[in-house]
């Protein structure tokens, strides 16, 4: 599923679908093995459910974020095309504490 399943979640988040978006990541977990590209797919999980304003998720926004980073660590400089700028930068852009937007929400879910 890979990039596939990435751009159609991502396709569902931009449209507020965020139900559909966390189903094809979760689903795209599943199935993923490089470390980089399930950061990626981890990033944008923690984002959908964050999106949805459900304090109720705030661990599952939490775990997505720690298995991100922990992805990431484990990325090695084999990664596919469609995830290959995935970066400790990227990792730093999802800032906790912006207060706007998503990212406000992210802040609010995990303050």
């Amino acid at each position: 599923m890979g990039n596939y399943g990435h751009n159609l979640a991502y396709q569902a988040a931009w449209r507020g679908d965020h139900t559909t978006a966390a189903n094809i990541l979760n689903y795209a977990l599943t199935r993923a093995q490089n470390p980089a590209a399930r950061c990626l797919l981890q990033l944008r999980l923690a984002r959908t459910l964050a999106a949805r304003g459900d304090r109720s998720e705030r661990r599952a926004v939490l775990r997505a974020l720690a298995a991100a980073e922990k992805h990431l660590g484990d990325a090695g400089t084999d990664r596919p095309a469609w995830c290959a700028w995935v970066s400790e930068a990227v990792m730093r852009s999802v800032n906790l504490s912006h207060r706007q937007g998503v990212s406000r929400r992210l802040y609010l879910l995990t303050a």
